[in-house]
């Protein structure tokens, strides 16, 4: 039986489908955070659901994800403190978050934003 740990690289984000599916998942209230996020200016409580997953998966881009980076940086923090976090992962999680739509990376970066953010900015100091 393979050992789940925290994987050293990952795929490609999952497909588009998978995406809008996990988006119609989350409430209103999840919507609009996740869409304030990535556009604050754009964004109202009064925007339906629709109009907000569309927001959110506006962030496609020719060039790149913009989320891979958040993903790294989750990788990195998983990698450097994974006997701390284990226990918190939930079992089903492949531990990769190539693997997971933006959106999903978005809410497991907000969940522990603070933390995050202080790890990136010593892994930015060592580079």
């Amino acid at each position: 039986m393979r050992s789940r740990g925290p994987p050293n690289r990952g795929s490609a984000a999952g497909a588009l489908a998978e995406e809008v599916k996990y988006l119609m998942t989350l409430s209103k209230s999840e919507l609009v955070q996740l869409a304030h996020q990535i556009s604050p200016s754009r964004v109202h409580r009064g925007m339906t659901r629709k109009q907000l997953a569309e927001c959110v998966m506006s962030l496609r881009t020719v060039d790149g994800n913009p989320f891979d980076d958040k993903r790294r940086i989750i990788l990195d923090y998983l990698k450097k403190n994974w006997d701390k976090v284990r226990s918190q992962i939930d079992p089903r999680c492949p531990v990769n978050c190539f693997e997971h739509s933006d959106a999903h990376v978005l809410m497991c970066w907000m969940r522990s934003a603070e933390e995050l953010e202080r790890h990136a900015v010593r892994r930015k100091g060592k580079a």
